[in-house]
């Protein structure tokens, strides 16, 4: 019963994976075309991995889509943040290469592929979570993808010490596929508005740096009456390539993404000393807000407390 059911999973995760790849790969964003490589890479090695054993024929013609897994999510989580891939791209794709010879020259153990899988995906995780991190706003849905990546990447690891059977690996990489694709065919949805968009990735990816210098620089947030034309306006970009940005490369509305830099300076403005002596309220209204109640909404939503539990917690 176990089996029907691992199998059941594997083959609906490789449908859905297909059918992401057909949706995707019209895209003239770069991102969603890595994602759409990605989600045909993905299909074959479940496909293949569920169908071996009844198709010997098949036999290990998918082990070389596996040193393609990482190297994949990673350039599509880079193209997402950055609008780019990189010079180099294509070498990203030599391990795989590199297996595939060898699998047609001789018979390598499984146990050295997987210990070669195991540290390529743990050099990318890293790579992916590095990228991440150093992008603290990245969009959710890229969080969504790193940690599937990671857990995918624990059941390989825990495949080496013998602790789980070979057919959980296709089962995580199938539960894996429900989770991202859906989360990027909402994103895929809720960006139908700019499907006739002549913004390009690249363009995209410059306006983006640009943007985040000018809030970290000149901090117009801090202006209550601050508004999307008004920001695009000090930009020198159209307001409807700013609300893409924001919306498609950050994951937040204008507003939103606004009133978390703002959060941000009320955050330290309520652990630092020389601001003790102000209200809280006071130190809403230095930051942007310009209502109590937006603020101390805004303030939940982010940090999941109080302003005041927040301020308590500042070292005497």
């Amino acid at each position: 019963m176990t089996v029907d059911v691992l199998t059941l999973l594997c083959i609906i995760g490789a449908a859905q994976l297909f059918v992401m790849a057909v949706v995707f790969s019209p895209s003239h964003s770069l991102s969603q075309r890595f994602f759409a490589a990605f989600a045909a890479n993905l299909g074959v090695i479940i496909a293949g991995s569920t169908l071996m054993d009844s198709v010997p024929q098949l036999s290990r013609t998918h082990v070389p889509f596996n040193y393609l897994v990482g190297p994949l999510l990673f350039l599509f989580v880079r193209a997402t943040l950055t609008g780019e891939a990189g010079r180099h791209a294509w070498m990203h794709a030599i391990p795989a290469a590199a297996c595939a010879v060898a699998l047609a020259a001789s018979h390598p153990s499984r146990m050295l592929l997987l210990v070669a899988l195991v540290i390529q995906g743990g050099a990318y995780l890293f790579l992916m979570f590095r990228m991440l991190m150093l992008h603290d706003r990245a969009d959710r849905t890229l969080w969504i993808a790193a940690w599937t990546f990671a857990a995918i990447w624990i059941g390989a690891a825990a495949r080496l010490t013998g602790a789980i059977s070979p057919r959980v690996i296709p089962s995580l990489l199938a539960c894996g596929a429900v989770l991202v694709t859906g989360a990027l065919l909402r994103g895929r949805l809720a960006e139908r508005r700019y499907v006739r968009s002549t913004l390009t990735d690249e363009r995209a990816g410059s306006m983006l740096r640009k943007l985040l210098e000018h809030i970290e620089r000149e901090k117009p947030y801090l202006d209550p009456e601050l508004s999307l034309d008004a920001l695009a306006q000090q930009l020198a970009i159209p307001s409807k390539h700013l609300s893409q940005i924001i919306n498609q490369q950050l994951g937040r509305n204008f507003n939103d993404w606004i009133n978390t830099w703002r959060i941000e300076e009320v955050k330290r403005r309520l652990i630092d000393r020389k601001s003790s002596h102000l209200s809280i309220v006071a130190i809403g209204e230095a930051a942007g807000f310009r209502s109590k109640s937006t603020f101390n909404s805004a303030f939940r939503k982010e940090t999941s407390m109080t302003p005041s539990a927040y301020r308590r917690r500042r070292p005497d």
